[in-house]
């Protein structure tokens, strides 16, 4: 049975990425807002912080914390993924030309190992991308966290 590949495989092997750009483009935005905001913020408080300004520096410890452990856990979780369906592609991989090179030493040369070859050769092409399209669901997992908790405080921050 020929395997069929997904059809939005190849068609634009940069849009994980370009995704991944305008996440971190909309966040970058986000902090400059709420550093301008909290930079103002404890200026203004100097050495005796009101009691609500004390509850948003500490709000802001609290979620760079939660928001490195969330990315982390998120990462090496889709990592993880990875590594698995990787090995063992690689090893399947390993296999196939193993076998193709042993029929070929053997003097083995005919259409069923030069198809197989052709279609191994594919299949690493194949596998390159998802290798990137991988490293791009990786690096979107783990900025979410900043982007969720950047955008939230910028929108929050705007109504004070």
């Amino acid at each position: 049975m020929k395997r069929r590949r997904p059809p939005h495989l190849f068609a634009n092997p940069f849009s994980l990425w370009t995704a991944f750009a305008s996440t971190a483009g909309e966040m970058l935005l986000a902090s400059s807002e709420v550093i301008a905001h909290r930079s103002h913020l404890i200026a203004r408080a100097g050495t005796h912080p009101r009691a609500a300004d004390q509850r948003e520096l500490k709000r802001m410890v609290d979620e760079k914390t939660k928001a490195a452990f969330d990315s982390a856990t998120a990462m090496s979780s889709r990592s993880g993924q990875v590594i698995h369906a990787s090995a063992a592609q690689m090893f399947s991989n390993m296999a196939t030309s193993t076998s193709i090179l042993l029929d070929l030493a053997g003097g083995r040369i005919g259409q069923a190992q030069s198809r197989a070859w052709r279609q191994l050769i594919g299949q690493s092409s194949e596998n390159a991308s998802q290798l990137s399209n991988a490293a791009a669901q990786i690096a979107q997992a783990g900025i979410a966290p900043y982007h969720k908790g950047a955008t939230g405080n910028a929108k929050r921050l705007r109504k004070r």
